[in-house]
């Protein structure tokens, strides 16, 4: 299986939301890719599992860069998980706008269906991970090929709980 990161060869978006089961999740798996199309053309399956639209620049501080999907979702045997790449802190009064059933990590979203979900809130949370074209982690070296960071690009400082 490839990397999370990496984008899966011979495995088409389709395919992947023609096995999601069951159908519910398939019909709310297949309208986040509908919203993806109206930001991006380049929607991949990444890792086996994840769709990913968009593609950025991501610069961590362990890893050389590499290109990233944007925004990505994945069904889970539980719920649908969004993820925007780690590029911005979710919060707690961010994620009960979007629903109050759902839950989060930092850079991921947990539902069971999109009933649960204030889609314009969902929305307007793709729109801004779309906005992000390259991510630089706290301690990550710009790449060699950029002077200084352009307006588009996220430098961020995530917390961890010691």
């Amino acid at each position: 299986m490839p990397a999370m990161t990496e984008i899966t060869k011979g495995l088409t978006v389709q395919k992947l939301l023609s096995d999601v089961q069951p159908d519910s999740k398939r019909a709310d798996m297949s309208k986040i890719v509908a919203m993806f199309k109206k930001h991006s053309k380049e929607i991949h399956v990444y890792g086996g599992s994840i769709i990913g639209a968009g593609k950025m620049l991501y610069q961590s501080k362990s890893q050389k860069p590499y290109n990233w999907l944007q925004c990505g979702v994945a069904a889970r045997a539980s719920n649908i998980t969004m993820y925007f790449g780690c590029i911005f802190k979710l919060t707690d009064k961010e994620v009960k706008k979007i629903g109050p059933k759902c839950t989060h990590g930092v850079g991921c979203l947990h539902f069971k269906s999109l009933e649960e979900v204030n889609v314009s809130a969902l929305e307007a949370l793709m729109k801004r991970a779309f906005a992000v074209k390259e991510f630089i982690a706290p301690g990550a070296k710009a790449p060699a090929t950029q002077k200084r960071p352009a307006s588009n690009v996220m430098k961020t400082q995530l917390k961890t709980k010691k």
